[in-house]
């Protein structure tokens, strides 16, 4: 077979490190919808008049904004559980493999800025 799913994400991996600054401001930016919430019944019937639309899926907009803080994760999963069951012979087992290493080191580097992000916070 001629699929290769780890060159793909092999060459999207360092594209990926923009999850960086999207996740360093998720606690913030939930911070902010829970104030506007709070504050504003105009944003209250604007955020339930969007979630009874087909659009919506029936997802709030917090679902939403979580998703691509799971994302990394996710890719980091399914390349697991591709190469559990790609035989070391098929020609994309060795793209797999760095595949997951890269998506492995973004994840990483993607913890590591938000700990860093959180304890600059702390501080201040």
């Amino acid at each position: 077979e001629k699929t290769q799913l780890g060159k793909i994400f092999a060459q999207m991996a360092p594209t990926l490190r923009i999850y960086k600054e999207y996740s360093n401001h998720y606690d913030t930016s939930m911070n902010t919808l829970d104030l506007l919430i709070e504050k504003s019944t105009d944003f209250q019937k604007f955020l339930a008049d969007c979630l009874v639309k087909p659009a919506s899926r029936g997802l709030n907009i917090s679902s939403y904004l979580i998703m691509p803080v799971q994302r990394i994760p996710r890719y980091s999963l399914l390349l697991k559980e591709l190469l559990s069951k790609t035989p070391s012979y098929h020609m994309d087992f060795n793209d797999l493999k760095i595949a997951l290493n890269a998506i492995q080191t973004v994840a990483n580097e993607i913890n590591t800025k938000m700990k860093e992000f959180s304890n600059r916070q702390k501080t201040f």
